[in-house]
């Protein structure tokens, strides 16, 4: 699977060592504007720098053009977000999987704004929010998912429509139950199987995966 990973300008939130392996597992690594500074931090070349540059230290831009890093720049005064931007010139290269790093922090605004594109781009590639300790991504239709015993497991609405939701492998099972958005009740639930089951009909479920053991 054509993979890439981008780097956000978030909270650096997982190991050097963990960072360095999902890099190891993709054939291209973008960095959106700050997220710059984590790659420099590692001596990981991106491929491509992309945003409109407003928030990335000036030695690190030197860094990236004395690096011949491919660079992507826009205006400030614009729709999208850079993390936005991002996914599309990846959609536009044709990638199948795109993992995002450090994209969590000190702005929950910026990071709704990240989690609602999983929706933008659920058709057009597998799309996660990843870091050490969690892994956060959509669900529609059916997906048979990777799982530890043990593990907690949150489940909720996402998008326009309410789903009917059934749960397999886990302590708190569904059966096209509908979920509705003002009712949470898919928070903290138990993987039981190293594979777990979700079926989303008639829309579609965010799931937040806590991590007992990274990749």
């Amino acid at each position: 699977m054509k993979t890439a990973v981008v780097f956000l300008g978030g909270k650096k939130d997982s190991s050097d060592v963990f960072l360095r392996k999902v890099v190891g597992l993709s054939s291209y690594v973008v960095a959106v504007d700050s997220g710059a500074e984590y790659l420099r931090e590692l001596n990981i070349i991106p491929d491509l720098l992309i945003g409109d540059l407003d928030s990335i230290d000036p030695e690190t831009l030197n860094w990236c053009l004395s690096k011949k890093v491919k660079v992507i720049k826009f205006s400030h005064d614009k729709d999208e977000t850079d993390t936005e931007l991002a996914l599309k010139e990846l959609a536009s290269m044709g990638f199948e999987s795109v993992l995002l790093l450090t994209a969590m922090g000190e702005r929950e605004d910026h990071f709704l704004a990240t989690l609602l594109l999983l929706l933008q781009f659920s058709r057009t590639f597998e799309l996660k929010i990843l870091s050490e300790r969690l892994e956060i991504g959509l669900v529609y239709g059916y997906r048979t998912l990777p799982a530890v015993p043990s593990e907690t497991w949150s489940i909720f609405p996402l998008g326009e429509s309410i789903p009917r939701v059934t749960l397999k492998g886990f302590k708190y099972e569904l059966n096209a139950k509908k979920m509705p958005f003002e009712k949470p009740f898919g928070v903290s639930n138990i993987a039981l199987k190293n594979e777990v089951e979700i079926t989303a009909e008639e829309g579609k479920v965010v799931y937040f995966r806590w991590l007992k053991r990274p990749l």
